[in-house]
C-alpha cells in the first residue's frame, strides 16, 4: 500500500501573500502584489533519467497540483517537449492535469500564439496562470518574461524583473533578453 502523501511544503509569504515555495521552484513572474502570472517546475520534479514513468498518485505530483491549487491557478502551461511528457505514466499529464481542474496548454517555447492565447484567456477570466518545464528555469524564466512583454515591458527589462523576483524570492530562474527579443519578433 503505497505511504499517503505528504502535506504540501510551506509557502513563503511575500507582502501578505503566499507565493513562492521553493520545493517547486514556484514563484511569480515580478514582485508586483496583484501578479498572476507563475512558473514552476513540472509536477513531479526535475529530476528524471528520462526512463522513468512519473504516476499520477506519486507523492510529488500530488502536492504540486495541491499547492497550484491552494494559490487559485486555473491555467497551466506545459512548456515540457514530446519526450518530457512521455514520461507520465497513463493516463497522461493533459489527463492528470485537466481531471485536478487546471486548464491545459502544452506547447514548445517556440510557440508565442499558443502563449499568447494562454495569456489572454487567463487574464480575460481573471485567473492565475502557470507556466512550467522541467525544472522551471530556463524556458519557464523565458516565457514568464515574454508574458511580462506582453503588458508592454521591454525584452531586457521584462529578463531583470523575472530573474530579479526569482532571486529575491529563492527561486531560480534564467530568463534570457535575447530569446525573449526573437520571441516578440
Amino acid at each position: 500500500m503505497p505511504a499517503a502523501p505528504s502535506p504540501p511544503p510551506r509557502p513563503v509569504l511575500v507582502k501578505r501573500k503566499t507565493i513562492t515555495s521553493e520545493a517547486f521552484n514556484f514563484g511569480p513572474a515580478s514582485m508586483e502584489e496583484s501578479e498572476w502570472v507563475f512558473g514552476a517546475a513540472r509536477p513531479g520534479g526535475p529530476q528524471s533519467d528520462g526512463e522513468c514513468k512519473i504516476q499520477a498518485v506519486d507523492a510529488e505530483v500530488v502536492a504540486w497540483i495541491d499547492y497550484a491549487r491552494t494559490l487559485g491557478v486555473k491555467h497551466v502551461v506545459s512548456l515540457l517537449k514530446d519526450e518530457e511528457l512521455a514520461q507520465y505514466a497513463s493516463p497522461g499529464y493533459a489527463t492528470l492535469m485537466r481531471s485536478a481542474g487546471f486548464t491545459v496548454t502544452t506547447t514548445e517555447l517556440t510557440d508565442t500564439d499558443a502563449i499568447k492565447g494562454a495569456l489572454t484567456a487567463a487574464r480575460k477570466a481573471g485567473e492565475k496562470l502557470l507556466f512550467h518545464c522541467v525544472g522551471g528555469e530556463h524556458r519557464t524564466g523565458n516565457a514568464l518574461a515574454y508574458a511580462l512583454t506582453q503588458r508592454g515591458l521591454a525584452a531586457d527589462v521584462a529578463c531583470e524583473t523575472v530573474n530579479g523576483a526569482s532571486k529575491s524570492l529563492g527561486v531560480s530562474r534564467h530568463a534570457d533578453a535575447k530569446r525573449v527579443s526573437l520571441m516578440r519578433d
